[in-house]
């Protein structure tokens, strides 16, 4: 697969650094088009964007933008019977958005409430775990895994549920009960430091005064350390995706 798409990513960025190096693009457009594309491929480099179609389409549209040449451009102004004629590009977006409402409208209420977090509390485990090949980001779709696999009440099961419900937290990283419950379940698998460094992460994502309030955080870790956390501020370092590989 990766072979057939080496030789026309190779051909066009050929084309593209000749037009670039010719002086033939629109200098706007060229670099409104690069800036554009680096934006797409940093989202991508933690997200899924090529999945989502529109998405994809919209790549191609930058890119194919930096084939276009734009020496026209730079001639003045175009003849008038060419100005009327280009508005008719308006039908393409018009008809783009009539045919994205007739779909969203027939698909009807079942497909967008397949993915909510309503519909997926009441969903049974198979039906979860299928989701996750359309949404595997999704926070709630791992919680509401974890939970059908504790109601199991299996040891291999409390360990499938410890995996599902750390997917959760790390897709939703500021949710301090899902930190918690993650805490809880790893005491209860007899994975006391793995427990700690998770709870460690709930009391840091509260608030002062609820780290104060919080009398259990006192069998989970010692008063110098209790003191020592309780005004911290949680860095803004540990917000970020590549923090929680120590949560493991």
């Amino acid at each position: 697969m990766y072979l057939n798409l080496t030789s026309p990513l190779i051909l066009y960025f050929k084309r593209v650094i000749r037009n670039i190096q010719a002086e033939t693009l629109s200098s706007r457009l060229q670099g409104c088009s690069i800036v554009a594309l680096l934006a797409f491929f940093c989202h991508a480099s933690y997200d899924y964007p090529f999945e989502i179609p529109v998405y994809s389409f919209t790549i191609a549209i930058f890119a194919g933008f930096l084939l276009t040449h734009g020496e026209h451009y730079l001639k003045g102004l175009h003849k008038p019977a060419f100005l009327k004629a280009s508005k008719c590009m308006l039908i393409l977006p018009l008809l783009a958005i009539v045919l994205i409402l007739s779909l969203y409208f027939s698909a009807g209420t079942q497909y967008r409430e397949k993915i909510s977090f309503n519909n997926q509390a009441k969903t049974n485990l198979p039906n979860l775990v299928k989701n996750l090949a359309y949404n595997p980001s999704s926070w709630y779709n791992w919680y509401f895994i974890s939970q059908r696999l504790l109601q199991q009440n299996e040891p291999e099961a409390r360990q499938l549920a410890e995996f599902a419900l750390k997917q959760a937290a790390i897709h939703h990283p500021n949710q301090s009960k899902l930190w918690k419950q993650l805490a809880f379940l790893r005491f209860q698998n007899f994975e006391f430091e793995k427990g700690s460094i998770a709870y460690r992460r709930y009391f840091l994502i509260q608030n002062e005064a609820q780290r104060k309030s919080n009398e259990e955080a006192s069998l989970f870790m010692s008063q110098d350390e209790f003191d020592y956390l309780s005004p911290l501020e949680m860095p803004m370092q540990e917000r970020t995706k590549n923090i929680f590989a120590r949560y493991e």
